[in-house]
């Protein structure tokens, strides 16, 4: 440890034998190594240049990993009922009493009933159900 020696000091402290250490201008204004005992008895005054070390701190980011996120596709099998319609014929007899007619027999008399079934189609449509949002916080 050194100690401070002022502008009027200095004169006199450079001409001083110092335990044999020779003294300039350099170690007397940066307060270089100088025995305090040796400055006490001399001046019976010195001063001591009080020092500390502080740290030094930093930070810096590094990766530590990575988060990946992705979907699945999952296909389900479904059995679904659904009512269906279809259309029946119903052919009914009824007698006559055995009424006369003026017209022959013939294959001409002929009826057209068109008879309808439902069926089903399966189709598929995309819809969004949601969505997943993924960020980042700090924490210390």
């Amino acid at each position: 440890m050194g100690f401070f020696i002022d502008d009027k000091k200095k004169k006199d402290y450079k001409s001083a034998d110092w335990g044999k250490k020779l003294i300039n201008d350099n170690d007397v204004e940066l307060g270089r190594d100088f025995d305090p005992d040796i400055e006490k008895d001399a001046k019976d005054e010195g001063k001591v240049i009080l020092k500390k070390e502080e740290l030094d701190i930093s930070k810096h980011k590094s990766k530590i990993g990575e988060v990946e996120i992705s979907k699945e596709i999952v296909t389900e099998h479904k059995t679904v009922n659904v009512p269906v319609t279809h259309e029946e014929v119903i052919i009914e007899r009824k007698e006559l009493n055995n009424e006369l007619s003026d017209s022959p027999i013939t294959d001409e008399d002929k009826i057209h009933i068109p008879v309808m079934d439902e069926d089903v189609s399966v189709g598929k449509h995309t819809v969004i159900t949601g969505e997943v949002t993924a960020r980042k916080h700090s924490f210390e």
